[in-house]
Order: C-alpha cells, then sequence, then structure tokens
C-alpha cells in the first residue's frame, strides 16, 4: 500500500499537540511493512514535501529521522486546502496520470478554510470531486484532528466523499 502522510506543523497545534501527532506517526511509520511506499508532507502558510513517496525499506529511517527533526512553524495559520491539493499534486507526481497512493492522512487541529464560510467548504469538497472525476481514480483521505476546537461535519464531509474515515484525538494531556 500506499501512504502520503500529511502533517500540520504550525503553530495553531500547541506543542504538546504537535508532539502526540508526531509520535504518532513516528509510530506509524515504523509499523508499516518494507513494500509498502510511504511520503511525508508538512504546511503551515506553505506545504513541503520532508520525504517523497519511496518504498519503507529504503527510506524508513528518513522518514523517521524527518519526524525526529521536525521543528513546529512559529506561524499561527494553516492552509489546510493547499495541503490537500498539495498532497494530490504529489500523488500525480509519482504516479504520472494514474497516481499511485491509495491512502492519505491529513493530521490537523480544525482546519481553516479562510472565510470559514459553508460557500468555501463545499467548493472545497467541490475540488475534491472534480479531481476525482478527472483522475479517474479513487483514493482514501483520512483525517486525524487533535483537540476540542474541531470542525468534525467539515471533516467528516471530507473523508466521507474519499472513501476514508475521522479520528478524532481528545485527550487532556493535549488540551
Amino acid at each position: 500500500q500506499e501512504f502520503l502522510f500529511v502533517l500540520d506543523a504550525s503553530a495553531s497545534l500547541t506543542p504538546a499537540q504537535f508532539q502526540l501527532a508526531r509520535q504518532w506517526l513516528r509510530f506509524t511509520t515504523s509499523t508499516l511493512r518494507d513494500e509498502d511506499k510511504a511520503a511525508l508532507i508538512v504546511f503551515d502558510e506553505s506545504v513541503r514535501v520532508l520525504s517523497p513517496l519511496g518504498f519503507v525499506a529504503h527510506h524508513r529511517h528518513h522518514l523517521i529521522g524527518a519526524l525526529d527533526t521536525l521543528e513546529q512553524s512559529s506561524v499561527a495559520s494553516s492552509d489546510f486546502h493547499r495541503a490537500v491539493l498539495a498532497s494530490i499534486a504529489e500523488m500525480q507526481r509519482v504516479g504520472g496520470e494514474r497516481g499511485c497512493v491509495s491512502s492519505v492522512l491529513i493530521i490537523t487541529t480544525s482546519p481553516r478554510m479562510g472565510s470559514e464560510s459553508d460557500k468555501s467548504r463545499a467548493t472545497f469538497v467541490s475540488e475534491i470531486d472534480n479531481v476525482l472525476r478527472e483522475r479517474g481514480r479513487f483514493f482514501s483521505l483520512h483525517c486525524c484532528s487533535i483537540g476540542s476546537d474541531v470542525d468534525l461535519s467539515f471533516l467528516r464531509a471530507i473523508a466521507r466523499r474519499c472513501g476514508g474515515r475521522v479520528y478524532h484525538l481528545l485527550d487532556d494531556l493535549v488540551e
């Protein structure tokens, strides 16, 4: 299987939330099979590919090292919209027309969609629909939200449209 991990590294996460996300991704990466493929993308106001998609057998240490040395950004805002679109672009880059990533996991607090309006959210879900139609390919998009200030209905709408699930980490230790 192919996994694209997309981590919100902005200051919108508390330091404890950011640490929890890194630890969870580190654990998840360590449990992948050698024949799996994985990539790591981080975002705040910008989006960066820290580790391009490759076989876990060849770059597990690079993925874990990138997570271990990743510093949280001082930028308070994050661009969830651009992060999702960059993830799709990375899937297209590594897989050509067909794409090859089967699962995308986005870890964030409540996604910020600019005006936060229902229209911008509906437009965003529509863009995902368009990408799926254009590519003629399905991928699952899972959202892992951290904390209590989360718009679960929006994350569920995205995940449901892309055959994914929403995981909500709510813990007194990360609040």
